[in-house]
């Protein structure tokens, strides 16, 4: 009967996989019970139904529990496993512990001969779970198998997937021109999509639109187009992944308004649609909002509150970066010694993690508080180290967004300080060379402030 059915559909039979699964189970069939469960958990993860499919995996992961090991059952697992990690991750978060166990198998069944159409989308499951837990060197180990599985492929989506999770991860490592060799590349208009063909897990949530530490128009009208998209698409998953992208490329650009508007809309679809961990990036962001916009201690409670629960669902990729955000609210309020004591813990996050993607901001960050420490006027020298440790390390990234704040922190210092002609020339000079690099981004107001600077200066 089973049989019968999938024939009749023919490529329309995933239908009708999960009855097609349980008269497989009634004929003891479990090989073919397993694949049909694993058929029929793909069409709620199109639909984006995701506590459906993790019912159905672990339905087929039964079936395979009654088979000897064997490399076909291995293969079978690991496409299971993956499907399940995949659809518990939006709603229990990447600690939980049946994501986590999920994950782990697939990753140590991803060595057995898989084909193709099954390996690739994995390691891209892997490589999601990886980097979005912060670890970063293992995601890029992924990254680095999925450019291999790439080479001499002729599938689009394949190549797309390795520059995707070879790009971010090069981001995250602080290599933002290397990750821009990747994600800058011309993509067809799918790129934030889906599922394609009928017989396996394809990639979804491929989001190119917030591209490192500039303050670039292109990424605002990217991370907007990325959004509308997923509305489309009514992919709720990827539409809460792309609003988190729009507000954090306002907020890279301080625009409060903005970054304020896009993490409203985060956390209204993230509450109703239950994805804990963007509900907390959604908090934190929010919170810088709020902040900026003249409620700085209960923007700073806001933050805290969204970076507890963001590391509580076992999500850590820019965990610096929201620690800064935090010691600019609470800059903002006066509370110096608490802000150098976030700053401190997010420079030891970069060093622990190796995501340097917001090292230079964090340096720039101290060195402000450092001089505004009450009756501490020997700390001069050392926020001066800050500053130009920010320069180095912005200019050997070539983050030309946060150089630019920087070299507006080193005018200011130059001019609070009362330096010599010579220093007061030299920063001078750095500013000119650094505003050179621009060929966007002229409504910011850190562009504004560096020009201002530069004019003054004349």
């Amino acid at each position: 009967m089973a049989t019968a059915l999938l024939a009749h559909h023919g490529s329309q039979n995933a239908v009708v996989a999960s009855e097609a699964a349980m008269l497989f189970e009634k004929a003891r069939d479990w090989t073919r019970a397993a694949e049909c469960f694993y058929l029929a958990a793909r069409n709620p993860l199109r639909l984006h139904a995701h506590r459906e499919s993790a019912v159905l995996a672990r339905c087929g992961l039964e079936m395979l529990a009654r088979l000897p090991e064997t490399p076909e059952r291995a293969r079978q697992e690991a496409r299971l496993q993956f499907a399940l990690g995949l659809a518990l991750q939006p709603s229990e978060g990447f600690a939980a512990p049946a994501v986590v166990e999920a994950y782990r198998r697939a990753r140590s069944l991803s060595q057995v001969e898989i084909e193709l159409a099954s390996r690739s989308p994995l390691l891209w499951g892997l490589w999601s779970f990886y980097i979005l837990r912060g670890e970063h060197h293992a995601a890029r180990d992924i990254a680095e198998e999925l450019s291999h599985l790439a080479r001499g492929q002729t599938d689009p989506l394949v190549s797309l997937a390795a520059d995707h999770s070879t790009g971010y991860s090069l981001m995250m490592l602080g290599q933002p021109i290397a990750a821009w060799s990747h994600l800058g590349r011309n993509l067809p208009a799918e790129t934030h999509a889906v599922y394609g063909g009928t017989s396996e897990f394809r990639f979804e949530r491929m989001d190119r639109s917030c591209c490192g530490c500039w303050i670039s128009d292109q990424a605002v009208e990217r991370s907007h187009q990325a959004a509308d998209l997923a509305r489309q698409k009514l992919d709720f998953y990827g539409l809460s992944i792309s609003l988190f992208n729009a507000a954090k490329v306002h907020q890279l650009r301080r625009e409060a308004e903005a970054t304020w508007e896009y993490a409203q809309a985060l956390l209204s679809l993230a509450e109703e649609q239950a994805f804990p961990v963007w509900f907390a990036a959604g908090t934190i962001l929010a919170g810088w909002a709020e902040s900026r916009l003249g409620q700085w201690e209960a923007g700073a409670a806001r933050i805290r509150q969204g970076i507890s629960a963001y590391l509580a669902n076992g999500a850590a990729m820019m965990h610096p970066y929201f620690l800064g955000l935090l010691a600019e609210a609470l800059d903002m309020g006066g509370q110096v010694d608490e802000g150098l004591d976030v700053l401190a813990r997010a420079l030891a996050r970069v060093e622990e993690t190796g995501e340097h993607y917001y090292e230079a901001e964090l340096h720039r960050q101290r060195g402000e508080l450092l001089l505004k420490a009450i009756g501490r006027t020997d700390r001069a020298d050392e926020a001066q180290s800050c500053f130009q440790n920010a320069l180095a390390t912005a200019q050997r990234q070539r983050a030309f967004s946060l150089e630019l704040r920087t070299a507006i922190s080193l005018a200011h210092f130059a001019r609070r300080q009362s330096q010599d002609q010579v220093h007061r020339a030299q920063t001078r000079s750095t500013l000119d060379a650094v505003c050179g690099r621009f060929t966007e981004g002229f409504a910011t107001s850190d562009w504004r402030a560096a020009t201002a600077l530069r004019d003054e200066a004349v």
